[in-house]
Formats: C-alpha cells, sequence, structure tokens
C-alpha cells in the first residue's frame, strides 16, 4: 500500500532527516539515498525497515542538515599559505620581477584548502538516525493502516456481491440438473426413435451425465472461502499471503461453476463472479 513518513532529528547545524515512501507492489523492493558515511549502516538501516514493512516499493532518503556530510568544516592551511607566499616572492626578487600577487592568485593554490572532520561516532548517531527512521517508519504505518481501512470496506463490498451472486446460482442450480436430465431424455429418444432400448440402463447412464454437471460441492467450497476471507480480514499481522492464496482458491471454483453447468444463468453468475475476484485479486496483491 501506498504511504509517506518524514521525521527530523537534531537541529541546527547536527540535524538528521529521514523520508520514506511506499508504493504498491507484490513484493518488497527496497531503494536508499544515504550520506556516503552511512555507507557502514546500509544493513542495519535495511533490516530496520523489513522488519516492519514485508510489502510494496520502499524509498528511502536520510540527509544531514540539509545534504551536508556531517559535521565537515572547510579551513586554509595558513601554513601552507605563507609558505606558498614567501617562496613565490623570493622568487620574485631574486629574478627582478613584481609578483603582484592577490588573495585570489594564493587560493587557486594546490592543497590550499582542508576539510576537517570532529570525530563521527558511528554508533552514537545510528541510536540517533534508528530513532528517527523509526519514527518516520510509524508515520509511513499510519498513513498505511488508514488506507487499509478503506481497502477492507471494498473487499467487504466484493464478497457480498460474490455471495449475493452464489445465491443465486444455488437457487438456479437446484433445477438446472433435474432440466438437464430431462433434456437428456428427451435427445436421446429422438435419436433412438424406433430402436428398443433398456430403459433402466438408459436412465441410469442419464442420472451420471446429469450429476457431472451438479456444482452443489463447488458452491459449498466457494461460500466457505468467502467466509475465511471475511475472517482473515479480521486478523492481525501478515495477511497478505493468506488472502492470496484463498483468492486463487475462490477462482478455481469460479472456473468449476461456469465449466460444469450448461446452464446459461448460471454461467453468466459465475462470470460475475470471477470479475469481483479479479478486482479482489488486484487489491490483494499490496496487502502486508
Amino acid at each position: 500500500m501506498t504511504g509517506f513518513g518524514q521525521s527530523t532529528l537534531g537541529h541546527g547545524k547536527d540535524k538528521w532527516v529521514v523520508e520514506i515512501r511506499s508504493l504498491n507492489h507484490r513484493f518488497l523492493e527496497y531503494s536508499a539515498r544515504l550520506p556516503q558515511v552511512l555507507a557502514p549502516l546500509e544493513n542495519e538501516i535495511k533490516n530496520l525497515i523489513q522488519t516492519k514493512v514485508k510489502r510494496g516499493k520502499i524509498s528511502l532518503s536520510v540527509s544531514y542538515n540539509g545534504g551536508d556530510s556531517p559535521r565537515e568544516d572547510v579551513a586554509i592551511d595558513e601554513k601552507k599559505l605563507d609558505f606558498y607566499y614567501r617562496s613565490l616572492r623570493r622568487i620574485a626578487q631574486r629574478l627582478k620581477i613584481d609578483p603582484k600577487l592577490s588573495l585570489q592568485d594564493l587560493v587557486g593554490l594546490p592543497n590550499i584548502f582542508l576539510v576537517q572532520k570532529s570525530d563521527f561516532e558511528l554508533a552514537r548517531e545510528w541510536q540517533r538516525l534508528s530513532k528517527a527512521l523509526r519514527r518516520a517508519l510509524a508515520k509511513l504505518q499510519k498513513m498505511k493502516a488508514k488506507e487499509g481501512m478503506a481497502l477492507k470496506k471494498e473487499f467487504f463490498l466484493r464478497l457480498r456481491l460474490i455471495a449475493e451472486a452464489l445465491q443465486r446460482i444455488e437457487k438456479a442450480s437446484q433445477i438446472a440438473v433435474l432440466q438437464y436430465q430431462e433434456r437428456l431424455k428427451n435427445r436421446v429418444a429422438e435419436l433412438t426413435k424406433g430402436i428398443e432400448l433398456d430403459q433402466e440402463k438408459l436412465a441410469r447412464e442419464v442420472a451420471i451425465m446429469a450429476e457431472r454437471s451438479d456444482i452443489t460441492e463447488e458452491i459449498v467450497r466457494l461460500g466457505n472461502h468467502l467466509k475465511l476471507f471475511r475472517s482473515t480480514l479480521e486478523e492481525s499481522g501478515e495477511i497478505g499471503k493468506k488472502l492470496d492464496f484463498i483468492t486463487q482458491e475462490m477462482n478455481r471454483e469460479a472456473n468449476t461453476i461456469a465449466s460444469k453447468s450448461p446452464a446459461f444463468q448460471i454461467s453468466q453468475e459465475a462470470v460475475n463472479i470471477k470479475s469481483e475476484i479479479e478486482k479482489i485479486k488486484e487489491q490483494v496483491q499490496n496487502i502486508e
């Protein structure tokens, strides 16, 4: 499911900003933009996210002080600058030329600037960063939970439509087998007109053929799958894979009903059921 979480920890020039986004995806796909200094913590960050998120396309962005590297200060190496200046003036005097040195000339010389890093305590920063990451994940989960409630209502609507169609199929099937059996008898009678047949054997064969079109078991199983789907929606924890499996079983029973029954009304209702199942299937892929 989709969601977004953002958290800031610290202030001034010592501030971590964590942003995490989630998009619908059947599996867990993770990508991150991290400051180079956090490279040793990449696995810890990924593992922490995986404890909270099981499905989705996750994008993580971590920045320090608006994108700067943690606590880096730039300074001029004044000793080196003095050395360059004295050396250049000495050379100019020896060659009897006007040095005309400016500050711009001097700062363009190599290795004038120093990048000074204060001690970066990785363990301490991980404690701070993990706290910010957990806050962002909590906000992400809250947004996903809100979307999940809306999705749950939609599932119950789809399940109700399937149950209503299944009731109509059940009513139609009660007379469909008898009608099919009667049509078979009439057809056989037409084809064997003038031929003496064993009526008892004929009746038995017709009954067997009619029984093959009986969909009572499929109706019962599909009804049970609907109940299981509803009860699973009320469970806590990871239910996505279980719902995915139930949806496959529901679709299997709907296909069997459509293929076994010769009645047009039943076939039409089975198509409607398959359409609703397909809508459920598309959304189930995103549930953890």
